[in-house]
C-alpha cells in the first residue's frame, strides 16, 4: 500500500481506489486500530497485546494467543504512513479485519484456517483442525473421578491459539498471502 492511495475513514475502515485492487480480483482493506508500538514492528506482522504495558503491542511471539490483527503502517503527527512499519514508541496501525497481507511461516493452502506462526515471530501458518475423542475402557466409567480423561480434545482449536483468519490464496513458507480476517 502507498501512502498517496490510502485512506482512513473516520470509522477507522481503510480503504484504497482501484489501485489496491491485485491481480487476483482481491482489495485489501478493513478496520483498523492505532495503539503504541513496545518494539519495531514490520509491515505485513501479526501483532499482539504487550502484556507487560497497558496499550501497547509487539510482534505476535511464536504460537500466541493474544493476537489482534497485523501491522499495516504507522501514525506520527504529520498523518498515516502505510510505507513502514513503526520504531518502538510509535503509533501502530493495526488492521484487525478485512483482507491484509501477511507472511507465510510455512506452506499454507487456500482456505487453510490461520494461526500465529509457531517458528517465525510475526508470521501466519496453518492451524492443525480440532478433533474430539471419548476416551473408552472396559468397565463402565460412572463418574469422572473413575476416568478423569473421558474426553480428549486436540488440534489448534482446542489450545489457546488463536484462530484470526483464512488464507485466500496458497504460499510457499516465507512468501506473502492475502488473508481474510474476522472469518
Amino acid at each position: 500500500m502507498s501512502a498517496e492511495t490510502v485512506r482512513v475513514t473516520h470509522f477507522n475502515y481503510i480503504s484504497g481506489p482501484s489501485a489496491q485492487v491485485n491481480r487476483s480480483g482481491a482489495a485489501t482493506g478493513g478496520y483498523v486500530v492505532y495503539l503504541k508500538a513496545t518494539t519495531a514492528i514490520p509491515l505485513g506482522y501479526v501483532v499482539a497485546i504487550d502484556t507487560a504495558n497497558d496499550l501497547q503491542v509487539v510482534v505476535a511471539p511464536a504460537n500466541a494467543d493474544t493476537v489482534i490483527g497485523v501491522c499495516i503502517g504507522y501514525s506520527d503527527a504529520k498523518g498515516d504512513h502505510f510505507n513502514a512499519g513503526p520504531a518502538a514508541g510509535q503509533i501502530a496501525i493495526i488492521q484487525t479485519h478485512g483482507i491484509v497481507k501477511c507472511f507465510a511461516d510455512s506452506a499454507i493452502t487456500r482456505g487453510d484456517r490461520l494461526k500465529p506462526g509457531s517458528v517465525t515471530p510475526g508470521y501466519v501458518a496453518t492451524a492443525s483442525p480440532m478433533t474430539v475423542s471419548i476416551n473408552s475402557g472396559s468397565t463402565t466409567v460412572t463418574s469422572t473421578a473413575a476416568n478423569g480423561n473421558i474426553t480428549t480434545i486436540s488440534g489448534d482449536g482446542a489450545t489457546q491459539y488463536h484462530i484470526f483468519g483464512r488464507a485466500l490464496q496458497s504460499a510457499a513458507a516465507g512468501a506473502t498471502v492475502l488473508v481474510l480476517m474476522g472469518s
